[in-house]
């Protein structure tokens, strides 16, 4: 650990936010690499999210339905509608500069009232699915009983997500 402080040091004060950015970078480019090696075989590089990729909104809306009964969550009231939201990646891609946009965005944001942005794509984070639901539960016990945020318990819990190590 002393040798990995010095080395921050040495570069200026790199901070583990960094260090985590950079580690994500990593597992993104393997990721690539395996795919790359996937189609080269002549493999399918799909996964098994692509099924749930593939559904329609009404068969993805029975699913969670069912997986919130499940849970012992039952929805009691008719689904009026089910929309969802397809994007090409679940993880941020990152460009070189990205932090500066992102940190005037992230101000932006954290400055609207009654607006809490977090998850992979929020804090543009490429952290494994656990720590997005630590975020989820994060947010929700930072909220007061009226339903405003404490805002500094939120700036702590953001502290914490600094230390989210991704994992292969």
């Amino acid at each position: 650990r002393e040798a990995a402080r010095r080395r921050r040091a040495d570069l200026g004060g790199y901070k583990p936010a960094d260090e985590r950015r950079l580690q994500a970078k990593h597992k993104m480019l393997r990721a690539i690499d395996k795919i790359k090696r996937r189609r080269a075989e002549g493999g399918n590089a799909r996964f098994q999210a692509d099924v749930l990729g593939s559904m329609s909104e009404a068969g993805l809306g029975e699913r969670v339905v069912a997986g919130l009964a499940d849970a012992g969550l039952p929805v009691t009231c008719p689904i009026e509608s089910v929309h969802v939201e397809r994007i090409p990646f679940i993880y941020p891609l990152y460009r070189r500069g990205y932090e500066d946009h992102f940190e005037t965005l992230d101000a932006w944001v954290s400055s609207l009232p009654r607006l809490l942005s977090f998850g992979r794509q929020g804090l543009y984070v490429h952290d494994n699915t656990h720590h997005a639901i630590y975020m989820a539960q994060a947010a929700v016990r930072c909220l007061r009983p009226d339903g405003s945020l404490d805002v500094e318990a939120w700036a702590r819990e953001r502290r914490v997500f600094d230390g989210h190590v991704v994992e292969d």
